[in-house]
């Protein structure tokens, strides 16, 4: 509740990052046991901003060898997760890959990721976000090709990186 007395809607925040490679293509996981593929995503935790917890979880998916660039904010949509979180909310985050070796830990740990074109997002292949949320990944190609947004930080970060 704010000091004026309003009351506002707490929800637990999901986090996905899309992050894309030089030839425009998605870095998905496919964890061990499961039959789709995901970005790397996770929950936001207390006292966290957005990027923070996003460089968190790819810091924890892919390794702290991994770098990537922030380039800006996608979409944010509201989902039931299950009959106890009736209201989530999705943040998609868009990174850009600049380098390091992927190598799958934390909860991830011992999953399979491969580089997908749009195309084979469309047409082949089982990923687990909203079936109509696809168009997120060609609309986040579009702000590459036209510079729709600026990268929120100058030098490229490792995500294991500490801001300071």
């Amino acid at each position: 509740m704010s000091l004026s007395g309003r009351k506002f809607p707490t929800f637990p925040v999901s986090l996905l990052a899309f992050v894309i490679d030089d030839r425009h293509r998605f870095l998905l996981l496919k964890p061990q046991g499961e039959a789709g593929w995901q970005v790397p995503s996770g929950g936001m935790e207390e006292g966290e901003t957005v990027v923070e917890g996003l460089k968190r979880e790819l810091r924890e998916e892919l390794g702290r060898d991994v770098k990537v660039e922030p380039v800006c904010s996608l979409d944010a949509f509201t989902y039931r997760l299950d009959e106890r979180i009736e209201t989530m909310i999705s943040i998609v985050y868009l990174f850009k890959y600049r380098g390091g070796t992927i190598i799958p830990s934390d909860d991830m740990n011992g999953a399979k990721w491969d580089w997908f074109a749009v195309s084979d997002l469309r047409n082949r292949i089982e990923v687990a976000i909203p079936h109509e949320r696809l168009d997120l990944f060609a609309h986040a190609i579009a702000w590459m090709e036209h510079a729709g947004c600026e990268p929120e930080t100058s030098p490229t970060t490792g995500v294991g990186d500490r801001e300071t």
